[in-house]
Order: C-alpha cells, then structure tokens, then sequence
C-alpha cells in the first residue's frame, strides 16, 4: 500500500543498555494526522508506545526523534502507523533493532534544536587516546575540527550548535582506537 508521505529514512538504534532512539525523515506530509510510534518484541503484535505531531510541511523535509525508554528485550521491531485526515490507516516498513548492535558512540540529543549543545559520547578503551572530532557540511565543506583526549572509559564532548545554520552535518571522528562517522541534525 502506497504511503501517504515520502519516508526517506527509519531507523533505531540503542544509545544505551536500555534506552532505543528512533529516527525518521520525511517529506510530501499531506493531511496526516499524528506519528504513532508502535513496537513489538515478536515482530506480530505490536503496540503504540508514543505518538509525534505530524510537521504537515508539504513538500519539504522533516525530521522526527523519538526515544524509547527503558526497553526490556534485546531484539526489537519498530514500524509507524501513519493516519490521514480521512481516517486511512497504513503502516512503514518495520525496522529491527538489537542490543547486540549496540553503538556505545554515539550524539544525543539528535537532533537539537539550533543553539542548543549536543553531546558526543565517545567510549575509550585507554588512557590519553587522541581522536580527531571534524564536523562537515552535507556538501563536505568543514566547518571546525579539533583534537581531544580521552580517557579510559565514557568520555563527553560538548558539541554547541550556537555556530551551525538549521541542517544535517557529519561528525567524523578519527583515532587509533575509535573511528566512526555520525549524523547531526540540527533544528
């Protein structure tokens, strides 16, 4: 069944031992009602879990995050009940997420709103590891890079937005033991 809007990406992914975020981009929102957020631990029964207001921007793109706290299972399947005004019903395609693919690198919030701060979490496996932190424009034009040294374990770097115009970046960060490639979407 065709979709009512144009789902450019769905993803999830846990940012912790319990915790999933969920992302969504989309574009051509027409006459929709709110974002149900369902998941399942089976992949059959599904239940809503949360719901985001539709944005309704038309032909232009808008983002979506939501974050799943505190999940109990270590596989799960995520998918979105769209509605439309009307009161048709229809379904994305259902997404899996597992604890095995825990990424312990990674932004949070993501998106933030312009000017806010986001935080990088990085985890290291030593002491006084130098990685490259860059920040590029989606055409690949950098916009800052520094070094940072990390410590043994979780480590945080601040990354303020204060500077960056609304849009999608990528934080690159290159090491000896962490390399990783991250999107930040600013709002």
């Amino acid at each position: 069944i065709p979709l009512p809007i144009t789902l450019i990406s769905f993803n999830g992914q846990f940012t912790n031992s319990s915790d999933v975020q969920l992302s969504w981009i989309t574009t051509n929102e027409i006459n929709m009602q709110p974002y149900f957020i369902e998941r399942s631990s089976d992949g059959i029964n599904f239940t809503t879990i949360g719901e985001l207001n539709a944005q309704g921007v038309g032909s232009n793109r808008a983002d979506y995050t939501m974050l799943d706290k505190h999940v109990q299972h270590n596989l799960l399947y995520y998918r979105l009940r769209l509605k439309e005004k009307s009161g048709e019903i229809s379904y994305t395609k259902t997404i899996t997420v597992s604890r095995s693919k825990v990424d312990r690198n990674f932004i949070a919030p993501n998106p933030v709103n312009q000017g806010n701060d986001a935080m990088l979490v990085l985890q290291s496996s030593g002491n006084n590891n130098s990685v490259r932190v860059s920040i590029y424009t989606q055409s690949g034009q950098l916009i800052s890079s520094e070094t940072k040294i990390l410590h043994n374990g979780r480590n945080e770097t601040c990354i303020s937005t204060k500077q960056l115009a609304r849009g999608i970046y990528t934080v690159n960060v290159a090491g000896e033991s962490i390399r990783g490639r991250y999107r930040l979407a600013v709002k």
